[in-house]
């Protein structure tokens, strides 16, 4: 594998190499950079000079292990409420726009953004009150009414900071209120909080914010031990629902470093893991 590193990833700044050119395919959703720690490392390294104005890539050696030391749900919260708008995007949002300089950039984006649009699949889905997609589209617009409507963003910012507790599960008394006035009674579920984040990052893509947002996730071949079934489990849940998500428009792409030596040993501990391992893993052959 080291061999043809070179031919796999290359410099990304100077073509599109096969790695690049299956990140903005749109299947699969998670491609895994195989090989020696060395081999896979070098390729996050190159991916992360990757010269594209509405690419948003995050392979930092300090993220891209952290998902085997915390829940997978709450890491990737924490990955996409980081990450910062590309400056090409930022000529179509509000001259306010970021409110400060530590705040979701991704979502304030959403509230920024001055010609909103929301196109098929989304329309039709945020349409059916059951799906809970339609809560969450009714409290971005509302936050977006409320930042065009008040003399400051004072009010948005507080609605924001309501919009995100509800999203993570830690919501106060006073944000209940909030919700019930809104007409918002169900709470955001564990399983779902990935659900709502996608469905964010695909309004993101159809407002030309991104078009791509590439995390890199390192450590897979360490964890690859009967007491960590729990975390596998949890990684392959993250990964099922990032490709049913890819195919509705969603621009997150996950980049696995796998040793694909032990992909026989990962299918005893998680067979269907292994089986989006192995998917995502065919690209290196194409």
């Amino acid at each position: 594998m080291a061999a043809n590193a070179y031919q796999l990833w290359g410099d990304p700044r100077l073509s599109l190499t096969p790695l690049a050119r299956h990140l903005l395919s749109d299947r699969p959703t998670a491609l895994v950079v195989p090989g020696m720690l060395a081999a896979r490392r070098a390729a996050f390294q190159s991916i992360s000079s990757w010269e594209e104005p509405d690419v948003i890539v995050d392979t930092t050696k300090l993220h891209v292990v952290r998902w085997t030391e915390e829940a997978v749900v709450p890491h990737f919260t924490n990955r996409l409420s980081a990450l910062s708008v590309p400056w090409r995007a930022q000529d179509r949002l509000a001259s306010w726009f970021p409110p400060t300089d530590d705040v979701w950039e991704l979502l304030w984006a959403l509230v920024a953004v001055e010609n909103f649009v929301i196109d098929e699949p989304l329309r039709a889905m945020v349409d059916q009150k059951f799906y809970l997609i339609h809560d969450v589209y009714r409290l971005l617009w509302e936050l977006r009414f409320v930042s065009c409507e008040t003399p400051t963003l004072k009010p948005a910012k507080a609605l924001a900071a309501t919009f995100l507790r509800w999203v993570e599960g830690d919501l106060l008394d006073t944000d209940r209120e909030v919700l019930a006035k809104l007409g918002i009674q169900r709470q955001v579920q564990k399983q779902e909080r990935v659900d709502v984040l996608c469905f964010l990052a695909t309004l993101a893509a159809q407002n030309a914010i991104v078009s791509r947002i590439v995390l890199g996730f390192e450590g897979l071949n360490d964890i690859l031990v009967a007491k960590e079934r729990p975390k596998l489990k949890q990684f392959h849940g993250f990964l099922k629902t990032l490709t049913r998500w890819g195919g509705l428009g969603c621009p997150v792409r996950a980049l696995v470093g796998f040793d694909l030596d032990e992909l026989s040993l990962l299918k005893k501990l998680h067979p269907k893991l292994a089986g989006e391992i192995q998917a995502g893993s065919v690209w290196v052959g194409a």
